[in-house]
């Protein structure tokens, strides 16, 4: 008699893939499609620069920096401040854009308090000012945010 060894539950179809492996490589085409042309449309929209928070694999529900396109020296230290962050819930612009997948912009995020705003001691410091934050999904399921920023305060019209 051959006993048959009982699978673990999975939701996933089978794809002839290692699922193991699909999400960082997803991350980095992601991240490798955004660093490759999103410096061209931040400058079009007459932004300072842009960045994404992406997910380690599809799912996690925790986004972390991925990378900022800067146009301004202090925003390459903005840049490098921001790689300490983690968001995952309504805390903040990021937390808030990931948990409601709604669009947001703030005129001037160096004005914010800490708990509306994480990173407002580092917008002061790197004179980040007007920002706003879209939701993106991957059909595989990878989530990200890519915001645009500016070294001025900026109010939101719908042109934009």
């Amino acid at each position: 008699q051959q006993q048959q060894q009982q699978q673990p539950f999975n939701m996933q179809k089978p794809s002839g893939r290692d699922n193991s492996q699909q999400g960082p490589l997803m991350r980095l085409m992601v991240l490798d499609l955004f660093l490759s042309s999103f410096g061209g449309i931040t400058k079009r929209l007459g932004f300072d620069g842009s960045e994404i928070w992406i997910e380690d694999s599809p799912g996690s529900g925790v986004l972390q920096h991925g990378g900022t396109i800067a146009t301004k020296p202090l925003h390459k230290e903005w840049a490098s401040y921001s790689t300490q962050f983690k968001f995952s819930n309504e805390r903040s612009l990021i937390g808030r854009i990931l948990c409601t997948t709604r669009p947001e912009w703030q005129p001037d995020v160096s004005q914010l308090s800490l708990s509306v705003f994480t990173r407002a001691t580092g917008a002061r410091r790197y004179g980040v000012r007007g920002m706003g934050g879209v939701y993106c999904r991957t059909r595989q399921g990878l989530q990200f945010v890519i915001t645009l920023f500016s070294g001025k305060r900026i109010k939101f019209n719908k042109e934009m």
